[in-house]
């Protein structure tokens, strides 16, 4: 059976990237938080090694689950190279900090909201496309705050946007799974 634009092989691989993704996200972003809450460490390494893992993490599941879909492909590459950027140039200027990350979540946000969009046939795209709001919320959340934003934080932010992403994956592969029982 098709859905709209969407054969059912297509939407199997696309439910294991979801699967898969979302649980590493869960993984990473409660990793992320821990970290920054105990050990606090150097707000550009640990910035790295969640973005570029939660990357990795991505696009393995991309490559083993749905090739096919190459929009789902944005947020891995988003990730890791954001990630290799903190790890690549690591700065103790706080601004600089700062203004890549706005530039990340802003960049993110749109990318997930373009993928949920081009997603809009099947049920739970919004959860998705939420995903892609929050990302931009965050980015004018430290924006607007950037002066007396406190950089620990951010990786709580980070982290938690992680978790955000993971959870509404997950869901959106559970509604998927039930979308393709009914229609067999």
């Amino acid at each position: 059976m098709k859905f709209f634009m969407f054969d059912e092989e297509m939407l199997k691989k696309l439910d294991g990237y979801a699967m898969v993704t979302g649980t590493s996200f869960i993984a990473i972003g409660c990793i992320g938080i821990l970290t920054a809450l105990f050990f606090r460490p150097s707000i550009d390494i640990a910035l790295g090694i969640l973005f570029l893992s939660s990357g990795i993490a991505a696009l393995l599941s991309f490559y083993k689950n749905c090739s096919a879909a190459n929009m789902v492909l944005l947020q891995p590459i988003i990730l890791v190279v954001a990630g290799l950027v903190f790890l690549s140039y690591p700065v103790k200027n706080d601004t600089v900090i700062l203004m890549t990350l706005i530039f990340y979540f802003f960049l993110d946000g749109f990318a997930k909201t373009a993928i949920a969009v081009s997603l809009k046939p099947l049920k739970k795209w919004r959860l998705l496309f939420y995903g892609g709001v929050v990302s931009i919320m965050l980015a004018i959340f430290i924006l607007v705050g950037w002066p007396l934003t406190t950089l620990w934080i951010l990786i709580i932010l980070a982290s938690a946007n992680l978790l955000f992403d993971g959870s509404a994956l997950l869901l959106f592969a559970l509604s998927l799974k039930k979308e393709l029982e009914n229609s067999i």
